[in-house]
């Protein structure tokens, strides 16, 4: 039987009252606490990929496609153009 993780608490301190005011509206729009409300927050920031995890990430599928041979597609147009 799997054990199910144990949640853990974080303190954010120092938070300028405006901030404070709009997760609560923020919260409120959502139905949700403003505990609640934080968590969503926090969790969909760390999960969405940065800028530099997303280069990486298209690095390595970049790599994985085949190298394409024969003509640029700039090249094909302005061979079209030309032939007319």
């Amino acid at each position: 039987m799997s054990e199910i993780p144990k949640k853990r608490s974080v303190w954010v301190r120092n938070l300028d009252p405006e901030t404070v005011e709009r997760l609560k509206a923020r919260a409120a729009e959502n139905g949700r606490s403003l505990s609640e409300e934080t968590a969503e927050i926090l969790r969909d920031s760390v999960f969405r990929l940065t800028v530099q995890e997303w280069l990486r990430e298209a690095d390595v599928f970049s790599a994985s496609m085949p190298k394409m041979t024969g003509p640029t597609a700039a090249e094909i147009i302005r061979e079209i153009r030309d032939s007319h």
